[in-house]
């Protein structure tokens, strides 16, 4: 002892146990500190555990009379009582918070129920119940046993735990104000990825991450999944509209037109269409084939028409049939491959949308665009000849690709289209919405007769097309939601990038993700779809994101723990204090 004083002149065992319990109290608070943000026993939080108590003990071991003399004094002995009470408050509110949280009791004590999902998420709801009551009592009358229930599920990691808490705050909502038994369910991807995939939970393409979910509405026939659809982010906005796409399915069909020699949507191999059938069916659109032939007027149940890469000519009366349609209102998709180059059948070469034929007349006279004769050819395409198409570029302002995804897309074998300058009064009535062009260093191939597609094209500024060349068009009404009548078309110069090769190959591969989306904006534009089932949420300010990060309840929770109660002690201290001078 007296070389250590010698050494160190103020050291004195009582020093020691101060230092020591002062470091074990911040050592302790520092715990608590870290276990409220990770909300975890962690390693930092046990060895700061450690630390603290050890300090603590210290302080007993070294100086056990400041102990007894603090119990015996006589502030101690008045503010005993006082101290006890603040506990006993701390205690009950960290009781109350964690099995609030652990129970998900939810009470909105807002005057305007700020945080209760609003009544017309509630109306969707019933509506969806509404629809389930329904299809259960066709199975019933069909004599078919079902158990046909919905499901909200969610996928969270073991690391996104608080993420999970936050949506079931929002989601245990709906359960509760359910009639049909709306079960909710979590799981863990990683713990799950069978069926995380199968929800669509994440998609991966060449090292970019597009992401579905983590929150899904799920229709089950007992313990089978019967249809999808992707909520994303729990927010009350992203699952109302989801309800809302789920109560909309079978207002909306789709005709694909057959007659023609078009591609045939039946066929499951590469080469075949099926893919982009069951992409409409997933969404609740009904299907179905037409041959213009054997009507005298497309149906009134239509509301898109799909000409799915024809290879013959229409007559003038099979196009009067597709004016009097569009004139009605009519919605209609044109994929159109370059003729000769692109034939299906090597003995019938395609002749579909020639220059000078019937539809591509219309079109040009009526809309001010027509399917241009050539081949677009990229000599800087990163693929393996010039006629596949890379580096795409995508008009995101153009309406049926608002918030299209930055994703890789591929076109093979396409045409340009021509589009009018200077409108006549006719054509002036109509928006030309460029989607997409091929990359600048593109130009249109004119000799397709003779053209090689073994060998590379090169451009003959005397013949072949220069400039952008346009690979797809919207075309709609100018001021169309002021038009009584709102039809809307789109021409694309090519029909192989929906093929099954690109959006649900046979290997069983993801696809080209461009094209998945693009054929699904597509999709939902023409049709209304997606504004339907869409929330206006500027103009509905009752509709709130009840949804708060981890950071978020971190905070909450930090604040609400540790903060209050502290600046009880802290005030009770300086009272302490304050009488003890007195």
């Amino acid at each position: 002892m007296s070389f250590i004083q010698r050494v160190i002149p103020n050291f004195t065992i009582r020093r020691v146990a101060h230092t020591a319990a002062i470091l074990g109290s911040i050592a302790l608070l520092a715990a608590l500190i870290v276990y409220l943000s990770e909300s975890a026993l962690t390693t930092p939080v046990f060895v700061l555990l450690v630390i603290g108590l050890g300090g603590l003990s210290i302080w007993l071991v070294l100086a056990p009379d400041e102990l007894r003399d603090w119990l015996m004094g006589r502030q101690v002995y008045y503010g005993i009582g006082s101290f006890i009470l603040t506990l006993i408050v701390i205690a009950i509110a960290t009781v109350g918070y964690s099995l609030a949280v652990e129970q998900n009791v939810i009470i909105d004590l807002t005057e305007t129920q700020n945080y209760t999902i609003s009544q017309p998420s509630i109306n969707v709801l019933e509506n969806i119940e509404n629809r389930l009551r329904v299809l259960s009592a066709q199975a019933e009358s069909a004599g078919i046993e079902s158990d046909l229930h919905f499901r909200l599920v969610g996928f969270y990691t073991r690391e996104q735990l608080r993420d999970q808490k936050s949506a079931e705050f929002l989601l245990r909502q709906y359960v509760e104000a359910s009639t049909a038994g709306l079960r909710l369910e979590f799981y863990d991807p990683d713990v799950n990825p069978l069926l995380a995939r199968q929800f669509g939970y994440s998609v991966i393409f060449d090292n970019t991450q597009i992401t579905s979910g983590p929150i899904f509405l799920a229709l089950y026939d007992g313990d089978q999944l019967l249809t999808v659809e992707n909520i994303g982010e729990p927010t009350e906005r992203n699952v109302q509209n989801a309800m809302l796409r789920i109560s909309l399915a079978g207002e909306f069909k789709v005709y694909f037109i057959q007659g023609q020699l078009e591609a045939d949507i039946t066929i499951e191999s590469d080469v075949g269409y099926s893919a982009a059938a069951l992409i409409l069916r997933e969404r609740g659109i009904l299907v179905d084939t037409l041959r213009l032939q054997d009507v005298e007027a497309i149906p009134e149940d239509a509301t898109a028409i799909v000409i799915l890469g024809a290879q013959a000519p229409y007559s003038q009366a099979q196009v009067d049939k597709i004016a009097d349609y569009i004139e009605r209102g009519g919605r209609m998709l044109v994929l159109a491959d370059p003729p000769y180059a692109d034939s299906r059948d090597s003995t019938l070469p395609n002749r579909f949308m020639l220059e000078g034929d019937s539809f591509n007349t219309y079109l040009w006279e009526t809309f001010g665009v027509r399917f241009r004769e050539n081949l677009v050819a990229d000599p800087a395409s990163s693929a393996r000849n010039e006629f596949i198409l890379t580096g795409l570029r995508v008009n995101t302002g153009s309406p049926p690709l608002r918030d299209f995804q930055n994703v890789p897309m591929v076109m093979t074998l396409a045409r340009s289209l021509d589009i009018v300058e200077q409108p006549t009064e006719k054509q002036a009535e109509y928006v030309r919405s460029i989607m997409i062009l091929a990359a600048t260093s593109a130009f249109g191939e004119r000799n397709l007769q003779v053209v090689d597609l073994g060998n590379l094209s090169e451009f003959d500024p005397n013949v072949d097309d220069a400039g952008d060349q346009v690979l797809a068009t919207a075309i709609y009404r100018v001021n169309e939601l002021e038009q009584e009548v709102q039809p809307r078309i789109i021409l694309i110069g090519d029909s192989d990038w929906l093929a099954n090769l690109y959006i649900s190959p046979e290997d069983g591969s993801d696809g080209v993700l461009g094209n998945i989306l693009l054929w699904a904006n597509i999709a939902e534009w023409l049709t209304g779809y997606a504004d339907l089932a869409e929330i206006d949420v500027a103009s509905r300010p009752d509709l709130l994101p009840l949804y708060a990060t981890s950071k978020e309840l971190s905070r909450i929770q930090f604040i609400t723990l540790f903060i209050l109660p502290s600046i009880v002690l802290l005030v009770g201290g300086v009272v302490w204090v304050v009488r003890q001078r007195i």
